[in-house]
């Protein structure tokens, strides 16, 4: 089958490599040849048209090496010798971790006819999607599997699907510019379909911890992954050349600590249990949060509620509800026995229901503490370029930066694991 060729970097041609050194200077790492780029400026360089000829300067801005250097970063992940546990190989072994947009992203370019890897992909899932399978559950589903998605009825996307898509695959050519969820995940079943990932992915096995080790006295590190099957609860132990970690960051919910949440009589729940307005029909409803979800649920919620409340810290002046029946209030000071809620501002107002839309934060409970990974649910160290481990070069965490154009980033960012 001919593949859809791909407008970025040619990856052809490779040459063996040594595995770039780096040397520590006081709390930072840096690159004994460092490649001469800009820090990473996603928003900027990532906001593409697909076809768009800038798509390849941006890359080359963002990834490629100097005039006197042929080392990056990124070289590590095909410069260490093949640790497959096939010995008729002659491909290194590489395991991806989750088979969402990021994922699916890594497999297609690991895939490819002149990769250097033999490529594995897990999945926790019975299918392929991520956060945008919608999930009829929403703590654990029937298999006793943390849900993953925090997906939810009606929703569109709020980046038209001109980049909502990986530079080289559009969107099917839909009337609307900002489609519904479903239509997103369609799109990544025929993105997998065309790249032929079903094949190398395992479906219903979840990672239970990701550790490294030295196969050899000398200093190469490869990886050990044990996963458990869920249909069966077996487990299983392998072993790889370098991991690439896509699981996702929209399924760890932050939930604020607030005075007087057991004095509540009121329902509370965090937008990552949301899945449709109708329990809230007659309902006094106060939504927390002014983000992306927050914003439509409030909308959403509006039409069958008594009424809605969006408690925020932003100006007015930023949002604005004309002719909807969503009422702004400040931040919560505390909540009160009964269903009565104190704001900031002093006023008080009773509600049968708070929605949480304040986010999600980084999770890797899988990761051994030798991985060397650190995060406080929120910023992830210590990484080149916000995606490969320092202490661990071969192995890579994509999609952890926000505000960007996020197929087109996580196009990117599989793709510059492979260049020469």
């Amino acid at each position: 089958m001919q593949k859809r060729g791909a407008i970025l970097l040619s990856s052809s041609n490779r040459k063996p490599n040594i595995a770039t050194r780096f040397r520590k200077i006081g709390q930072q790492s840096f690159w004994t040849q460092q490649p001469r780029v800009f820090s990473i400026r996603c928003y900027r360089s990532f906001t593409i048209m697909h076809g768009n000829p800038f798509v390849k300067r941006a890359h080359e801005h963002l990834f490629t090496t100097s005039t006197n250097s042929k080392y990056t970063a990124l070289r590590n992940f095909h410069s260490s010798k093949s640790v497959s546990m096939d010995a008729s190989s002659k491909k290194g072994a590489i395991a991806v971790i989750g088979a969402g947009p990021a994922g699916l992203a890594a497999a297609r370019y690991f895939t490819a006819e002149d990769s250097p890897f033999d490529c594995q992909v897990f999945e926790q899932g019975d299918d392929l999607g991520g956060t945008w399978r919608l999930s009829e559950f929403v703590d654990t589903d029937d298999k006793g599997r943390k849900v993953h998605s925090s997906m939810y009825k009606n929703l569109r996307t709020n980046l038209p699907k001109e980049i909502m898509c990986y530079p080289d695959f559009p969107f099917p050519t839909y009337p609307e510019s900002y489609v519904p969820s479903e239509k997103v995940l369609k799109y990544l079943l025929d993105f997998a379909s065309h790249y032929q990932l079903r094949k190398i992915i395992k479906f219903n096995r979840s990672v239970v911890q990701v550790r490294p080790f030295k196969k050899n006295d000398d200093d190469t590190v490869n990886w050990e992954i044990k996963t458990r099957d869920y249909l069966t609860d077996e487990e299983f132990t392998d072993y790889f050349e370098g991991v690439a970690v896509c699981n996702g960051h929209h399924s760890e919910p932050v939930i604020p600590e607030i005075e007087g949440k057991q004095e509540f009589d009121g329902f509370i729940m965090h937008s990552h249990a949301y899945r449709e307005s109708c329990p809230f029909k007659g309902q006094r409803v106060l939504v927390v949060g002014a983000g992306p979800s927050g914003l439509d649920i409030a909308l959403e919620v509006s039409k069958v509620a008594l009424r809605v409340s969006l408690s925020h810290h932003l100006k007015s002046s930023q949002i604005n509800f004309k002719g909807k029946s969503v009422q702004q209030v400040t931040d919560i000071l505390r909540l009160a026995p009964g269903k009565r809620v104190e704001f900031v501002d002093g006023t008080k107002d009773e509600f049968d229901a708070i929605i949480y839309c304040t986010g999600y934060k980084n999770s890797f409970p899988f990761l051994h503490e030798d991985c060397k990974i650190t995060t406080d649910g929120f910023g992830v160290e210590p990484l080149y370029k916000h995606m490969i481990n320092i202490e661990h070069p071969t192995m890579c965490l994509t999609g952890l930066v926000t505000f960007v154009c996020p197929f087109q980033l996580l196009d990117l960012q599989a793709n510059a694991l492979l260049l020469p």
